[in-house]
This record gives C-alpha cells, sequence and structure tokens, in this order.
C-alpha cells in the first residue's frame, strides 16, 4: 500500500523537509494542524509543524529547518483574521520550495506583489463538491471568500457550486523563483478552506500528490472487522462468520477484547475455551487478531460499552495514564498470547486516546487500525481516507474506518455504509473499512461484501504489510501476507486476573460499592426489623388467644 515516496534528498546530503506552518488556536493546532499533520505523514519523513507567533524563521533551531526545505505548507487562520508576521511572510516570498496556501486570505502572504487576485463576492452555499469528472454532495452549505491564481491556472483539482455557479476550490500555478534560486519557477497551490472532515478533505487529500509529486497507480483498498468480540460473544457466530468470509476469499479483521467486566463479575478470555478455539479456527482462516483494548470500559460501565483509555466524564485523559495503560495493554496482551491468539495490531476503545497515550501504545504496536483521536482536550477523532504512517500520534501507522457500522436492523444501513465507502474513492490511492458485530444477521455482511465486490474494491490483508507486536514474552510480525510469532508462552492466567485501575477509577468505584454497601446495610437492617416486628405480633396473637380460652 505505501509505495509513496519520502521527499528526496537535496544535493548537499540535507534533509529534504516540508514545514507546516499554522497560527495560535486551540481548533487550528490540535484539530486542524493535527489531522493536517497525518494527511501529509505518508508523502515525507520530515514533518516541521511551526507556530508562526512563536517561533520566528531566523531562530536558531529553525534557520537549517528553512533552508532545506523543499515545501512549505501554510494553514492559515481559517477566518483569515490573523495575519502571517513579517519575517515569514518574507521567508515565503523568498523560499524556492513549492507552496500550498490553505485559508481564506492568500493575499496576505504576498503583499504588494500578490498573484492572488480576490474575486468579486463570494460564493454562496455552496452544497457539492466536484472532482475528477464527478459529483458530491456537501454535508453542509458554506460560504466561501473566492481567490483567483495568475492566469493561465497550471490546473484546477477541484471545484465547488452552488448550483447556479461553479468555482475552483483547489488550483495550482507557478511563481517566479526565490531569491538566489536561478530563475526557476516554483509551484503554488491554493485551497480556498482547510477542513479535517468529509468531501473537502478528501480532495484536499487527493491534491497532495500533485504537489507533492508523487505518481501512484490507482488503488481502492476496503477491509472488514468484526468488532466487539468479548469473553461473552457465541462462538457459533464467530465460526459461522469466518466461514463465509473464508469461503469468499475475504481477509478479516477480528476486533477481540480479553477480559469481559460488568460492575463485579469479570470473565478472561481463558475461561471460554470453545470461543478461543473459534478465535483460533478464524486466525488460522485469513483472520488477523487487533487488540481491542483489555476490558473496554471503565468506571463500572459495561464491557463494550464505555471508554477504556479516555476519560468521558471529565473529558480528558485517564489519571496515572504510563502506569495506567502499560499494565492494561500487557495483561490484554499476556491473556490473548495464553491463548495462542498473535495480535498484530491496536484498537482503542471507541478510538478514544490522547497523543502520549499513542505514544505508550506505540511502545508496543507499531500499528493502530481505526480512526485517529486529534485533539487532548476533547473527543474529536478524523477518518482519513488512506492509511497513515509516521502520524503525529505517536509515529504509528493507522488504517482508518470510515465506511460506518450496521448499528441497527434498518434496509437503509448498508446502502449508506456503500455509499461512504465509494465517496473515499475522491482519493486516488485510498483506503475505507467498516465493522460489523457478530451478533447481528449475518446476511447484512453478506450484503456489504457483495456491494464491495460490485465497487471493484480490493480486499485488505493488514499480513501483507510489515506490522510488529512487541511483547515481554517475545515479538509478533507479519509480512508478505504471513504471520511470524517468536514468543513464549506467558504464565497461564486465571479468570481472578486483576484488572488495573487509574487512581481516579479506584476512588470512582470505591465510592460506588461504598454506596451499594451502605444500601445493602440498610436494607439488611430494615429486613431484620421487619422481622423482629413480625415475631413480637405472632407472639401478641397467641398470647390473646390463649386467653380467649
Amino acid at each position: 500500500m505505501f509505495s509513496w515516496l519520502p521527499c528526496p534528498a537535496r544535493a548537499d546530503d540535507k534533509p529534504a523537509g516540508i514545514l507546516l506552518l499554522y497560527h495560535t488556536g486551540y481548533e487550528n493546532e490540535q484539530v486542524y494542524m493535527r489531522s493536517l499533520f497525518n494527511l501529509m505523514a505518508p508523502f515525507g519523513t520530515s514533518i516541521t509543524p511551526i507556530n508562526v507567533e512563536e517561533q520566528a524563521p531566523n531562530d536558531a533551531d529553525v534557520v537549517e529547518l528553512v533552508t532545506h526545505a523543499k515545501y512549505i505548507v501554510l494553514l492559515a487562520d481559517r477566518d483569515g483574521v490573523q495575519k502571517l508576521p513579517d519575517s515569514w511572510r518574507l521567508t515565503a516570498r523568498k523560499s524556492s520550495a513549492a507552496l500550498y496556501f490553505m485559508g481564506e486570505n492568500p493575499a496576505d502572504v504576498f503583499g504588494a506583489t500578490n498573484p492572488v487576485q480576490e474575486t468579486v463576492g463570494k460564493l454562496a452555499s455552496a452544497t457539492t463538491l466536484l472532482i475528477h469528472g464527478n459529483s458530491y454532495p456537501l454535508n453542509v452549505s458554506i460560504d466561501m471568500p473566492l481567490f483567483q491564481l495568475p492566469s493561465p491556472r497550471e490546473q484546477v483539482y477541484a471545484e465547488i457550486a452552488n448550483g447556479d455557479r461553479r468555482e475552483p476550490f483547489i488550483s495550482s500555478s507557478h511563481l517566479g523563483a526565490g531569491t538566489g534560486a536561478g530563475g526557476q519557477k516554483r509551484s503554488l497551490f491554493l485551497c480556498l478552506r482547510y477542513t479535517a472532515f468529509g468531501e473537502l478533505s478528501f480532495a484536499i487529500a487527493d491534491s497532495l500528490f500533485d504537489f507533492f509529486g508523487v505518481d501512484v497507480k490507482p488503488l481502492h483498498e476496503a477491509y472488514v472487522r468484526i468488532e466487539d468480540i468479548h469473553p461473552m460473544r457465541s462462538p457459533e457466530e464467530i465460526r459461522n462468520i469466518t466461514d463465509f468470509l473464508s469461503g469468499e476469499g475475504i481477509p478479516f479483521l477480528l476486533g477481540v477484547i480479553p477480559i469481559y467486566q460488568n460492575g463485579g463479575e469479570r470473565v478472561v478470555l481463558s475461561d471460554r475455551p470453545e470461543l478461543v478455539q473459534a478465535l483460533q479456527y478464524a486466525q488460522s482462516k485469513g483472520g488477523t487478531i487487533i487488540q481491542h483494548g483489555t476490558t473496554h470500559q471503565y468506571y463500572l460501565s459495561e464491557t463494550g460499552e464505555g471508554y477504556e483509555f479516555w476519560d468521558s466524564a471529565n473529558k480528558g485523559p485517564i489519571p496515572d495514564e504510563d502506569t495506567y495503560i502499560t499494565d492494561k495493554l500487557e495483561l490484554g496482551l499476556k491473556v490473548l498470547l495464553e491463548n495462542k491468539l498473535y495480535p498484530v495490531a491496536f484498537e482503542p476503545p471507541h478510538y478514544a486516546m490522547t497523543r502520549h497515550g499513542y505514544e505508550i501504545a506505540a511502545r508496543y504496536f507499531s500499528t493502530v487500525v481505526g480512526n485517529l483521536q486529534i485533539t487532548d482536550t476533547s473527543f474529536v477523532t478524523m477518518e482519513p481516507p488512506y492509511g497513515i504512517t509516521n502520524s503525529y500520534q505517536g509515529g504509528l501507522t493507522f488504517y482508518p474506518e470510515n465506511g460506518g457500522y450496521v448499528y441497527e436492523e434498518h434496509p437503509s444501513v448498508v446502502p449508506e455504509m456503500l455509499a461512504n465507502m465509494k465517496k473515499v474513492e475522491i482519493v486516488r490511492r485510498s483506503q475505507t473499512g467498516f465493522f460489523f458485530h457478530s451478533y447481528l444477521p449475518l446476511q447484512d455482511l453478506k450484503e456489504l461484501v457483495k456491494g464491495m465486490k460490485e465497487s471493484g474494491l480490493t480486499p485488505f490483508n493488514l499480513r501483507d504489510y510489515e506490522n510488529t507486536v512487541k511483547t515481554p514474552w517475545g515479538t509478533i510480525s507479519t509480512a508478505n501476507g504471513l504471520l511470524h510469532t517468536d514468543i513464549r508462552p506467558p504464565q497461564e492466567s486465571t479468570g481472578n486476573v486483576d484488572v488495573p485501575r487509574s487512581t481516579a477509577q479506584k476512588v470512582s468505584n470505591f465510592v460506588a460499592w461504598g454506596v451499594v454497601s451502605v444500601v445493602t446495610t440498610v436494607i439488611a437492617v430494615f429486613l431484620i426489623q421487619v422481622r423482629i416486628l413480625r415475631r413480637r405480633r405472632r407472639a401478641r396473637l397467641f398470647a390473646e388467644r390463649g386467653e380467649l380460652k
């Protein structure tokens, strides 16, 4: 999948890097900058994000980066209010690096020598994206100021339309080279608005192939993931799904949760030998195990319902993040390995994890399946249209899920999912995926697989690519369709295996069980009092009967 070449080295053997310039601001930094970093990550091994308000191009640690930059991507303030500092404006003009401006005020960069002309008015209530000869409805209508590159434009990559009018959304031209560039031309790309989500973000991702000069053959891959397989799931359902998918020649992923927990109830995968055998059977038939957390719950929630590595109540990271995540991951790995189930990647429950949490996960896993959480202070995820290598999230490789899932038995669900997967084909080299719960009707999965085949999607096999899992008991790896294991058996655990908890969770559980204990005590005292009163009443009745005699 990843035949995209990194930026070539310069003649002086210095790395030809990518500078990602952005303005101060929560959304710009934690949503827009991080998501754009991820979109660019497969195109180069050296991306340096720089906050233009905090660092100047003549800062000691920035000079060399600026000197050897081959590409500059300028992520402007979304509303065009923040201006580029003079030092960076001069640098952008004089550099010979290719420049991609994303935002609503490109004229700010060039000043009096501005090659970008604003057209009269705005394109109001645009509802359609036009790209590659196809049209795609936008989720929401947008109003956008219009800018035009010098004529003749080299190419228009995408347009937006409102029914009466269509205008360029992404286009490119050439500028004269900067000082000392020998008169050569440099590329200028212009996108009227950066967005991290939906069809417009797919158009931006597709334009990056041209901006970075990467030529790839069109390929559209899709994966199938069977989700939330915990110890209470049916072995028969897993076997039926395995037989269907392997019979269709479809490799598939299995999101396995090693420990089921619901309040005080805890069941370890080792306690369900028939389910273990079904998963081993699936593993032998082309199913690839993904560690989907360890308990997929936090506080007192039931497995499969709650988060595990994100505190949704406090909207932030888990306290004691290092110890908690380390202990949880190792416990889950231990349970899987002792049952001869070999995970190849990791999937955080609900895709929720901070950047530091991902860094901890990267000590064990090279690969994550699922979408990327791109903030540390709120739960926001991006659904990239292709696999992400060298991500902002700990350098992990991500294989995204952007096709959705069967959330109810409704005739529109499967067509909606197939339409989602079709949109991703906006990008010339794309990947899509969806997940399916084993307890749902198998017919829904059959219809999805049929739709995938009719759309010409190429089945994605995670084992075809290099993935590595490092555990305290050895290493698991894949390449060229093969699964390799160098594991010494961990000490067998039992159904009473301890599940690590953070301080907050311990306190929460202590309080919860304290409340339960108090309530139980009150009820017990009440019942005892009732029993005593009944005995006294009976004794009094017998005494009264005796007197009547």
